[in-house]
């Protein structure tokens, strides 16, 4: 996307640091030449106005949300009513995974138009028959579109199902064992574990993912812009520009 300046809000959590400092890292890896910081803030607070107010004379190319609700919805709110973000010139970039939460577009309306988001899941994604079978036995139990949540839930569940097959125990060391090595297909696809010591060390490091763009207020995510495929790049010419 050849930004040249990024700023990131993060909740002042170990979830919140913890991803704003690994942001630092892979940019710092991927795009040198971005000029990054990063500022924590109170999940509990009710106000952000003196964080959002600092961007309004020298807003960065795209402000990053790395907070969960409600703070994040009052973070959203408060950078478009300052006019920080989302504009023509500063994109912004969900990366806690809210647009699929149920209470957003209420929370958030014309602040969540043209929001650029991570996902783990979407409707248009290429899932496997058994991702297919949930995603159907959800809809029909629900009457509701099926979620990241719902999958990573069931991959979950499915995992440590086949792990106690192969262990052939329920004793939580053999299932530890069993999952350092297992080979895993699950409802959106192979999961692997990271076996190297360091950030990925036994987590999912290799699971599909996508990104998509909101382009319209109450929007569901299986009509928003997907614009980049699992496995696949992202395609930069896609992202609408706010107007």
């Amino acid at each position: 996307m050849k930004l040249k300046s990024v700023v990131a809000f993060a909740e002042n959590t170990d979830y919140g640091i913890g991803q704003a400092k690994l942001l630092d890292k892979f940019i710092k890896e991927k795009s040198p030449g971005t000029k990054y910081k990063y500022e924590t803030l109170d999940r509990a607070s009710k106000d952000f106005t003196p964080a959002v107010l600092a961007l309004r004379a020298n807003p960065p190319d795209m402000v990053i949300n790395i907070m969960l609700p409600p703070a994040a919805y009052i973070l959203m709110n408060q950078l478009y009513e300052q006019g920080v973000a989302p504009t023509a010139k500063t994109w912004s970039y969900d990366g806690a995974g809210l647009a699929d939460y149920p209470d957003f577009w209420q929370n958030v309306k014309e602040a969540g138009k043209g929001m650029i988001c991570f996902a783990l899941y979407h409707p248009k994604m290429d899932i496997p028959p058994l991702g297919k079978q949930v995603a159907a036995e959800y809809t029909k139990r629900t009457k509701g579109e099926p979620n990241r949540l719902i999958f990573q839930a069931a991959d979950s569940l499915l995992l440590i199902a086949d792990a106690i097959k192969q262990a052939k125990s329920t004793d939580p060391k053999a299932i530890t064992k069993a999952l350092q090595s297992i080979k895993f297909s699950g409802v959106r696809g192979p999961l692997t574990f990271g076996k190297e010591q360091g950030i990925g060390y036994q987590q999912w490091v290799d699971i599909p993912y996508v990104t998509f763009q909101l382009t319209d207020v109450n929007q569901p995510v299986s009509k928003s812009n997907l614009v980049q495929g699992a496995g696949e790049a992202l395609v930069v010419n896609k992202l609408q520009r706010a107007k």
